[in-house]
């Protein structure tokens, strides 16, 4: 993977939040449906649309609370109104004053783009953004990316994923074998495969980014196996796997144990489980807990902010980082980090 991709880590802002007006809608027909939009206007003036509360995965709820990402069926025979943001995910309760509590039906991107056609019909550069918050809070829909867009000639797309409990609770067994929010992100970036041609932008050129947890996100998702052909840069803004420990969860279960036994999924009196066979009846009981419910054994006072992260699963992660790879973000640090932030932004879209 680290053949092909470049990483560019930067420091400290978040670039994409503008304001946004309103003017006259768009219709596009893609692979996955026919999606009507509206045109907003960025904080430089310009015009751009923007595709808003597109579904790209069933809804994570019920049986699939706890399990990869689904991806979503085709719908045609309607248009599908994309002129708003779609609900964003359950929030950690540190969050909810921020944010709202949000809810568990939350899978939803945003795509914007330019207004004109591409000059002699070729494709634009893709930028998929994910969200920061400690894979607690956060969402995508205060992000209006109309600078961006504008001024780069860019296709953004922006994206809500499952926190916290729901995006990254892990017994290490395949009852709940973990980092359920970097599936969401790359069921996202497969959507983006499969659809982003219809609004202009080329899926052989999609450069992933994040800001905080997203660019810890964006780096592991560089290191993983599942995700080839989906993006072929990233933009690491502020964090990054390789920096140090944080953002990996060495003993997920210490973290599932303590969330379980604070909603009585495990009496007091029990002993912690084990076995695949000890697990399955604990998974079963927060499967059936109420959402909200679930959502506050985030806010528990664990010793560490990174309790609900990314897991080494032996399957989206191997259970081993190679030296090597380290040492190739490393050099990437020592080489970038110093760049200014657009242009870092124009290398990684440029090349």
């Amino acid at each position: 993977m680290w053949t092909s991709t470049t990483l560019a880590v930067l420091c400290g802002c978040t670039f994409l939040l503008t304001g946004p007006g309103f003017a006259n809608g768009q219709l596009v027909t893609s692979f996955s449906g026919t999606y009507q939009g509206s045109t907003l206007t960025g904080d430089n003036g310009q015009p751009y649309n923007a595709f808003r509360g597109i579904p790209y995965a069933e809804p994570p709820t019920g049986d699939l609370r706890f399990k990869k990402t689904v991806p979503i069926a085709p719908f045609f025979g309607s248009v599908y109104n994309a002129t708003e943001f779609g609900p964003f995910c359950m929030q950690d309760s540190t969050w909810i004053d921020i944010m709202g509590p949000g809810q568990e039906d939350c899978l939803y991107l945003n795509v914007f783009t330019p207004t004109s056609m591409p000059e002699g019909g070729t494709l634009r550069k893709v930028f998929v953004y994910i969200h920061g918050g400690s894979n607690l809070g956060g969402n995508s829909n205060t992000i209006f990316p109309g600078t961006l867009v504008t001024t780069f000639d860019l296709v953004v797309v922006t994206l809500n994923y499952r926190l916290g409990t729901f995006g990254f609770l892990s017994t290490l067994t395949p009852d709940c074998l973990g980092n359920f929010g970097l599936w969401d992100q790359i069921r996202a970036l497969e959507w983006v495969r499969d659809n982003i041609q219809a609004f202009g932008g080329d899926p052989q050129a999609v450069t992933l980014g994040g800001e905080s947890a997203g660019a810890f996100d964006t780096s592991a998702l560089a290191l993983s196996t599942g995700v080839q052909g989906l993006f072929q840069r990233v933009i690491v803004l502020s964090k990054a796997t390789g920096l140090s420990a944080s953002g990996w969860n060495d003993n997920p279960q210490v973290t599932t144990v303590r969330a379980a036994r604070s909603v009585g999924c495990i009496k007091q009196e029990d002993k912690n489980p084990v076995t695949e066979a000890d697990w399955t009846p604990v998974i079963t009981c927060l499967k059936q807990l109420p959402a909200q419910r679930l959502a506050n054994t985030s806010a528990l006072n664990f010793a560490r902010t990174d309790v609900f992260s990314a897991v080494k699963d032996g399957d989206l992660f191997p259970y081993g980082v190679s030296l090597g790879i380290y040492l190739s973000i490393y050099l990437s640090i020592y080489l970038s980090i110093y760049l200014p932030i657009y242009l870092s932004i124009y290398l990684c879209l440029a090349l």
